[in-house]
């Protein structure tokens, strides 16, 4: 035997009544023996780091809640063929918790992706940001020497280019949100 395996706690018997320390040497065999099966915990996803984002940790949670949820289905499912109905009706409330807080997880994140891409075009602050860009425009033009009536043409073809830009915007800004 390596040195590893003689360092993990053997588990104990199944329903030997377990007392003080014993308790958390049975817990973290448990956990090992889980990880060994391929299970990386979203703990451990994040310790290794590699640019995990914000909604790749989301992400991580909600598989793990779901996983949780599928585990509880066999649970309740062995419990029913038993005929324990009691404790089977108890899983049952139990998963439908668990995936009603996942339901709400993402109905929130699509509420919070809809509203970043909700840009208020009509606001002063948008249009001081449009009459900014357009007088650096000019100014740019302005530098590189362009005379005065080139820039009124480019200006007049600018402007007839932008006579939808609102639409455009919306447009893309919901295909981001989705």
């Amino acid at each position: 035997m390596n040195e590893e395996s003689n360092s993990l706690p053997k588990p104990l018997p199944k329903n030997k009544f377990i007392t003080g320390s014993d308790i958390g040497a049975y817990k973290d065999t448990l956990i090992e023996a889980y990880r060994s099966n391929g299970h990386i915990g979203v703990l451990n996803k994040i310790k290794e780091g590699n640019g995990v984002t914000s909604d790749d940790i989301l992400g991580m949670i909600i598989m793990e809640i779901l996983e949780g949820g599928e585990d509880m289905l066999g649970t309740q499912l062995m419990l029913a063929e038993e005929g324990n109905l009691q404790g089977s009706t108890g899983v049952i409330v139990k998963r439908s918790e668990l995936l009603r807080s996942v339901a709400d997880i993402v109905a929130k994140r699509k509420e919070l992706n809809q509203r970043a891409s909700e840009v208020d075009l009509n606001s002063p602050a948008f249009t001081i940001f449009q009459k900014l860009c357009f007088d650096k425009m000019v100014k740019s033009l302005e530098q590189l020497n362009v005379d005065d009536e080139m820039i009124n043409l480019i200006v007049t073809r600018w402007s007839q280019n932008m006579a939808d830009w609102g639409k455009e915007l919306k447009s893309k800004l919901d295909e981001m949100a989705q």
